[in-house]
């Protein structure tokens, strides 16, 4: 199956089955695989996949902040950097958005279904999902896949959540990755 193709799945995938309000993350590990051999990882050159959101792609902010998130998070599941020669793993990431209707998001965030009024609203909105992998740089083979979603529309114009946001998204998805030690 093309990554192309398997990236899109499980975006839907993902989408499906999260609240927009919500953060929610989720990972899968490769059957069989012994993180224990794995030590240092670097970046993935760019692939051919689209970029994602533009207004991601190009803040600045969320693009130091995402890699950084990450490169924590390996760092405290005991992966390194490499510094030279061939890294054991390669990473990567991708950030899409988009539109969402939730018909029950706004009875949802009141406690309860009560009375036409919560009942009967849909409300539109943008998620943000965020798409880490981690491939084996020998093989070239998938070994571990994150994803965490987000509503998008309270992220974009405030740096500071969307920071705690990442820091969050990032924390939570990267915990369920195997130590590398």
């Amino acid at each position: 199956m093309s990554s192309l193709l398997h990236l899109a799945q499980l975006i839907v995938v993902a989408s499906s089955v999260t609240a927009c309000a919500t953060l929610t993350v989720g990972s899968h590990v490769e059957r069989g695989i012994d993180f224990s051999h794995y030590r240092t990882y670097e970046w993935a050159p760019p692939d051919a996949l689209p970029a994602g959101d533009p207004r991601l792609e190009d803040d600045l902010v969320f693009l130091d902040n995402m890699q950084g998130a990450i490169e924590k998070a390996l760092a405290e599941r005991g992966y390194t950097r490499a510094t030279f020669g061939i890294p054991d793993l390669l990473v990567h990431y991708h950030a899409a958005a988009s539109r969402r209707i939730d018909a029950g998001l706004l009875a949802r965030e009141r406690g309860a279904w009560r009375g036409a009024e919560y009942g009967v609203r849909a409300i539109d909105h943008e998620a943000a999902t965020l798409v880490v992998d981690i491939v084996d740089s020998r093989t070239d083979e998938l070994v571990w896949r994150g994803w965490a979603q987000n509503d998008l529309d309270s992220l974009l114009g405030d740096h500071r959540r969307m920071v705690r946001e990442i820091n969050e998204a990032v924390q939570r998805m990267m915990a369920q990755l195997p130590g590398g030690l």
